[in-house]
């Protein structure tokens, strides 16, 4: 989210009107923040990290089960669904009728760089982008991870490119 609580609420009141899909990271939560005005908006896809989804949740992000516990937690206030990213671990993608560790894929990468910076927007920017496309949200979610795993690999922060990503999307 990284912007003020308020901005946030008023943007997914404009999504609705206009049937627009949200999409949600919110990034920069305080621990002692309420957010329940949030998480009942109409979200499309929720994407947490596993330390803010156990500040919106309680629940420790450890495994698929917990993730799964977590997700569906969140989807009680009407969020269609959610992917909490975890690292080096991966991410867990929670939907109405599934839950699924999607692990980091093994990249064939020249660089030896690593840098965390980005990471989480670039997979959020490659999976917006697929979205708006016509991309099913979990085909969405897979590439946005590769995305976001090839962003790790770069130092600072250098968009994705499409030819970039055209060697894992087969």
């Amino acid at each position: 989210m990284e912007l003020p609580l308020d901005t946030a609420l008023y943007a997914l009141d404009v999504a609705k009107k206009f049937h627009i899909r949200a999409i949600v990271d919110p990034g920069g939560i305080d621990s002692n923040g309420n957010y329940e005005e949030l998480l009942s908006k109409d979200i499309f896809l929720f994407k947490p990290n596993e330390y803010e989804a156990e500040i919106l949740t309680k629940i420790k992000i450890v495994d698929i089960g917990s993730a799964e516990k977590a997700g569906k937690y969140l989807m009680k206030y009407g969020i269609q669904n959610v992917l909490i990213t975890a690292g080096v671990k991966g991410a867990y993608f929670i939907t109405p009728s599934d839950a699924k560790h999607i692990p980091i894929p093994v990249l064939k990468v020249s660089s030896m760089e690593k840098d965390e910076t980005g990471c989480g927007d670039q997979t959020m920017a490659t999976i917006c982008a697929l979205v708006n496309d016509g991309k099913e949200i979990s085909e969405a979610v897979r590439i946005g991870i590769i995305s976001g795993t090839l962003q790790f690999h770069k130092l600072g922060i250098i968009p994705i490119t499409k030819e970039e990503l055209e060697p894992y999307l087969k």
